[in-house]
């Protein structure tokens, strides 16, 4: 275990029982508050995994989905752009001849 580890749990050991100590509030209160605290951490986990899993969910939609459609895409655009210039090859030469001159 490093060095830090060590220090760092040994200084929250020991900040915690001074806290203890030096806390007004009685035991059951403490209980009262410390139960309250873990019940909405707990609740924010819940929420946290139920994004997470959504958004997972949304990332594999993507993958499977929306990218080869893209893909599709960029190769038509690629095509219709090849096709486009080999079709117009010829008049793109008689222009660039007609400006040189």
């Amino acid at each position: 275990m490093s060095k830090f580890l060590k220090g760092f749990i040994f200084g929250s050991v020991i900040g915690g029982a001074v806290a203890l100590l030096n806390n007004p509030r009685s035991g059951k209160e403490n209980r009262e508050i410390l139960s309250k605290q873990i019940q909405e951490v707990t609740q924010d986990v819940t929420v946290i995994n139920t994004g997470k899993a959504t958004l997972e969910r949304g990332i594999k939609e993507l993958q499977e989905v929306i990218v080869p459609q893209t893909m599709e895409v960029v190769n038509s655009i690629q095509e219709e752009v090849t096709k486009f210039q080999l079709e117009n090859k010829p008049r793109f030469r008689r222009i660039k001849d007609k400006i040189q001159t």
